[in-house]
C-alpha cells in the first residue's frame, strides 16, 4: 500500500483530501503542528519528528502554510510568513530527500497573490 504523507491534513484542503485518498486505497498519514483529533496523526515540529512521520512514505502533499500572521500584535508579519511557509517548507524537502520520498506536491493558495490584482497584471 503506497504511503503518502499529508503536510496542513487539518487545514481546508486536508481535511477533504485525506479521507477521499484513503478511500483510493493509500496509506495516509495526516502531520499537523497541533493535534486536531484526525485518525492516525501525527504531531511534527522539528526534524526528528519529520524523519519519523516520513519514514516509509513514497509520497508527500504539502498543503500546510499561512497566508497571513495570526498574532495581532504583530506589527511586521513578513518573519512569521517566511518561516511558516518558506523555512518549513524548505525543511520537509530536506527532511524528504533524506527520508527518500520519490514525489513531493506542493499546493499553495492564490491568497499569495494579495486580496486584488492590479489592471494589466
Amino acid at each position: 500500500m503506497t504511503k503518502i504523507l499529508i503536510s496542513g491534513a487539518n487545514g481546508f484542503i486536508g481535511r477533504a483530501l485525506c479521507p477521499h485518498l484513503s478511500s483510493l486505497g493509500y496509506s495516509v498519514i495526516p502531520a499537523v503542528r497541533h493535534s486536531s483529533g484526525l485518525e492516525r496523526e501525527r504531531i511534527v515540529m522539528g526534524e526528528q519528528s519529520w524523519l519519523h512521520a516520513l519514514a516509509g512514505c513514497a509520497s508527500i502533499v504539502h498543503l500546510a502554510g499561512i497566508t497571513y500572521a495570526t498574532e495581532e500584535h504583530e506589527t511586521d508579519p513578513l518573519p512569521a510568513l517566511l518561516s511558516a511557509n518558506v523555512i518549513n517548507t524548505i525543511e520537509l524537502a530536506s527532511r524528504a530527500v533524506e527520508a527518500g520520498v520519490r514525489r513531493f506536491v506542493f499546493m499553495s493558495t492564490v491568497k499569495v497573490n494579495g486580496e486584488k490584482t492590479a489592471p494589466g497584471c
